[in-house]
C-alpha cells in the first residue's frame, strides 16, 4: 500500500498556519482541529516548516507564557522530513521511526498535498497484518491432517 492510498482513504485535508501566526493562535487551531501538528506555509504555499506539540512544549518551557506570543517561524521545525504519495507505507513508517517524528507532509513535487501520521501508518500496517494472519489461518484449516504413521515417526 502507498501513502497516496492513505490520503485517498482519510482525505487530503490538512491544516496549515503562516510563519507570522502566533504560537497561541496556532495552539488554539491545533486544539480546534484535534491535530498534533500544523504545517507552516509561506504566502506562496511553499512548505517552510512544521509546528508540532513537541515544538509547543519546548517554546513554553524555554520562554514561559511569553512564548505564546512568538510567531510560528520562531518555534517551528525548519528541516522538515517529507514523503511522496508513491512511497510505500512501510518505507514511510521506517522514515518516521528513524527520524523520531510522528507527522510527515506529503509532497507532490513542491506542492503539499496532505499529511500522514504514525497513527495512519500503524493502522494500515496492522490491518494488512491482520488480513495476512487470517489468510494463513484459513490455509492452515484447509490442509488435511497428516496421516497417523507420519505423526509416529
Amino acid at each position: 500500500m502507498k501513502v497516496g492510498d492513505i490520503l485517498q482513504d482519510k482525505g487530503f485535508e490538512s491544516f496549515v498556519v503562516s510563519p507570522e501566526d502566533s504560537l497561541e493562535w496556532t495552539v488554539k487551531a491545533m486544539r480546534r482541529h484535534r491535530v498534533g501538528s500544523m504545517m507552516v506555509l509561506d504566502r506562496t504555499g511553499t512548505l517552510v516548516g512544521i509546528l508540532t506539540e513537541r515544538d509547543v512544549i519546548g517554546a513554553v518551557v524555554t520562554h514561559g507564557r511569553i512564548g505564546l506570543r512568538l510567531p510560528a517561524e520562531d518555534i517551528m521545525t525548519r528541516h522538515v522530513i517529507t514523503c511522496t504519495p508513491d512511497q510505500s507505507v512501510e518505507t514511510v513508517h521506517a522514515l518516521m521511526e528513524r527520524h523520531g517524528v510522528r507527522h510527515l507532509p506529503v509532497m507532490d513535487g513542491d506542492r503539499v498535498i496532505g499529511l500522514v501520521s504514525v497513527r495512519d501508518t500503524l493502522r494500515t500496517l496492522m490491518a494488512r497484518t491482520s488480513t495476512e494472519a487470517t489468510v494463513l489461518l484459513d490455509r492452515a484449516r484447509c490442509r488435511p491432517a497428516p496421516p497417523p504413521q507420519a505423526l509416529a515417526a
